[in-house]
């Protein structure tokens, strides 16, 4: 990658850091979680097949930036346990290896953060779904009181009867894919060039129960 990517890189994560809400719970030890972000993104970058597919980040990188956008919704008090506890439900193709493998890393990824307050002062707590039909994966992932739902890739025939389901229940879609979004899943994070870039759908997320504030929306690319 070259030094031009590189500071547009530096210029996303400074400006992320700059906008609040930034307290704590978005330091690592004493270093700031643009810092580490910096620092996270430049080795992956030196690392061959960290990300295979070319809108894909590193799933810790990932999951970090999704959880730093979530702060921004006004309304995620509601959405979590009182244990402070945040359930993701990692939704994905059963007959599709690459979608179990894409939510076994995102796993993976949470679980080497360990306790880390990812949202807010908050933490994940990520179960896989294996979606067979609309009824199953929807009881599956309403008993365990998910408030996020993650869709991973090969999820493209089923994004519908999802998108159906989140509106009913309020329940926040993150989307694997840059189509997902436009296709109405809410929110993501995706390589736009040599640098991250944030998506919102903003009528979904509102539909879903979302109220994202203007500071993140300045900083996102929003679709209408």
């Amino acid at each position: 990658m070259s030094h031009p990517a590189l500071r547009q890189l530096g210029g996303f994560l400074v400006n992320f850091q700059q906008a609040k809400p930034y307290g704590p719970e978005y330091r690592i030890g004493r270093r700031p979680l643009g810092w580490m972000l910096m620092c996270t993104m430049v080795c992956l970058i030196y690392l061959p097949g960290t990300a295979t597919a070319q809108h894909k980040l590193p799933a810790a990188l990932e999951i970090t930036v999704i959880g730093k956008m979530l702060g921004y919704d006004q309304n995620l008090s509601k959405k979590t346990t009182e244990t402070g506890t945040v359930p993701l439900a990692l939704l994905y193709n059963a007959k599709k290896k690459n979608s179990e493998q894409q939510a076994d890393e995102i796993i993976t990824a949470i679980r080497k953060l360990g306790k880390q307050k990812i949202i807010s002062g908050k933490t994940l707590q990520p179960f896989k779904v294996a979606y067979q039909t609309a009824e199953q994966a929807q009881k599956a992932i309403t008993s365990q009181k998910a408030t996020l739902v993650y869709v991973c890739e090969g999820m493209d025939d089923r994004l519908e009867e999802i998108v159906k389901f989140s509106h009913n229940t309020g329940i926040l879609t993150i989307g694997a894919n840059p189509s997902y979004i436009d296709a109405g899943i809410s929110i993501g994070v995706f390589l736009n060039g040599n640098k991250p870039q944030m998506v919102v759908n903003l009528a979904a997320s509102r539909a879903e129960g979302c109220n994202f504030s203007a500071a993140l929306l300045k900083l996102a690319s929003v679709i209408r």
